[in-house]
């Protein structure tokens, strides 16, 4: 973090999904005063446990939290910025408009297909106001 900061970095992605919810929570408590934060869980919490995670943190320190709970049905009760990754393939289905605090999508063009696979999803999130953000993803040696 000390090397990220004098970089003059301003912001920090963190997967949590390996960590317990206890030292998940001393990590961005660490880093949120130093850097806005982007925490990917890859769907790796139930939704309890997610809200448990991040209630004690006010949401205006996050850019997003990535796939914050497996338990989909209940996204619109998150109350954080959330964006969706690795479910972000089901967006056509989900009650997108039910979802205040969506912030956007997280697409990775070597898996969708690179522009003519993204296009989809960039236009829905234009009618939807919400942003996108690309991720490389390194699914092969190809990649």
């Amino acid at each position: 973090a000390e090397i990220a900061e004098k970089q003059g970095y301003s912001c920090v992605k963190l997967k949590v999904s390996q960590f317990p919810i206890p030292i998940a929570q001393e990590i961005i408590q660490e880093l949120k005063t130093r850097f806005r934060l982007r925490i990917d869980c890859n769907s790796a919490f139930t939704f309890d446990d997610a809200m448990s995670l991040f209630s004690p943190f006010d949401q205006r320190i996050f850019d997003y939290i990535e796939d914050p709970t497996f338990e989909i049905d209940q996204l619109a009760h998150f109350p954080f910025p959330f964006a969706l990754d690795e479910t972000v393939d089901l967006y056509q289905s989900l009650p997108i408009h039910s979802y205040s605090n969506l912030y956007g999508f997280i697409l990775k063009p070597t898996i969708l297909g690179g522009e003519k696979g993204c296009k989809p999803y960039i236009e829905f999130a234009k009618k939807h106001s919400l942003k996108i953000v690309f991720s490389p993803a390194f699914e092969s040696g190809l990649g």
